[in-house]
């Protein structure tokens, strides 16, 4: 799998929304390649809480996702899980060549930065502590082989037009029944 650097990062000029933003102008290859990700989790870290994801795809509104989150009740969870439906969906369509954004750091820089350490240290971070989203990383790392995902960062308050999309998802799934 190709883990390529974010050339859209906080490095770059996020000064309007849409500057940098896939949604705020053309991108190399196909929008419908473009996906958009968000967990959310109403009550983070309290009990009862309820987690959601949202997933938006730039031109397939067909694919759009806003769902309850099952597993562990946390934003990261969430956004995690929202990573793998939307590779997990890549696939059922094959596209083996995608662009996920997200204003999780967890995903990307976890997908981009700290995987392959973790894998060659037994799943154990640099503090030889236990990678606390080891099965959610190891589902998405055997999503995604055989692909070439682009894991990007969007700052969270860019008001990135299709970010505030899959956010709006994530947090109608959480008031869901």
């Amino acid at each position: 799998m190709s883990r390529k650097p974010n050339p859209w990062s906080s490095d770059y000029d996020w000064q309007t929304s849409v500057h940098g933003s896939y949604c705020g102008q053309s991108h190399p290859g196909s929008d419908s390649n473009i996906v958009y990700v968000k967990g959310t989790c109403k009550n983070n870290g309290r009990e009862g809480a309820q987690g959601g994801i949202g997933v938006h795809w730039r031109s397939e509104h067909g694919l759009n996702i806003s769902d309850r989150y099952s597993g562990r009740q946390t934003n990261q969870s969430a956004s995690l899980e929202a990573a793998i439906k939307a590779v997990e969906q890549a696939k059922v369509q094959n596209k083996d060549n995608i662009v996920v954004c997200t204003d999780s750091q967890l995903v990307t820089k976890g997908m981009n930065e700290w995987i392959d350490n973790w894998k060659g240290n037994d799943w154990k971070t640099s503090k030889n502590k236990d990678v606390v989203h080891r099965e959610q990383f190891i589902k998405l790392d055997n999503l995604t082989q055989g692909m070439n995902v682009e894991w990007n960062y969007v700052p969270a308050y860019s008001k990135d037009g299709c970010n505030v999309a899959a956010q709006k998802l994530a947090r109608k799934a959480t008031g869901k029944k």
